[in-house]
């Protein structure tokens, strides 16, 4: 990752946090200070000046994407409002063709974190990515009640070229 230097990094704050490409009066020391704070990092720089943006509103959602993901956590969660949520503070986007994305460092900083839950069993996790994790929790019936999601790739599961743990 190419890190910015400080013009480009207070641009990048300025367009997220106050919708501009300077900083509005008024803001330009505390946004001096955040840009020395993120150390030209565009992410970081885009998740703190999306924090500060006053203006919380996205357009309608128009994606069957993102209606898909809608319609599986809405019973439980309050999908609409937290994805609006995580897109305003930049932690999800939308690619071109209406597809909710993560970046991967966020994506690995939350499998650190749900690792954390138990380095050794995946079946103590509250989240399990790994097919073979998955596939070894389910055959071996070792799932508890701290499980929430499950990811099977049926393909690996189909070529079994994997070891049982």
């Amino acid at each position: 990752m190419r890190l910015l230097n400080d013009d480009e990094s207070l641009e990048l704050l300025s367009r997220h946090a106050f919708g501009s490409k300077i900083p509005l009066a008024g803001f330009k020391e505390l946004a001096l200070q955040a840009v020395q704070y993120c150390e030209g990092n565009p992410l970081a720089l885009e998740v703190l000046g999306s924090s500060l943006f006053k203006n919380n509103t996205i357009p309608h959602w128009q994606s069957k994407d993102i209606d898909y993901v809608v319609k599986i956590l809405e019973p439980d969660y309050s999908a609409t409002s937290g994805i609006k949520t995580l897109i305003n503070r930049c932690l999800l986007s939308t690619s071109p063709n209406k597809k909710l994305v993560m970046h991967r460092l966020l994506q690995d900083m939350g499998k650190n974190i749900v690792r954390q839950e138990s380095i050794k069993s995946p079946a103590k996790r509250s989240r399990v990515w790994l097919s073979i994790d998955t596939y070894n929790i389910l055959s071996k019936g070792m799932g508890s009640e701290t499980i929430e999601g499950l990811a099977l790739d049926m393909q690996v599961l189909s070529e079994g070229n994997f070891a049982f743990k």
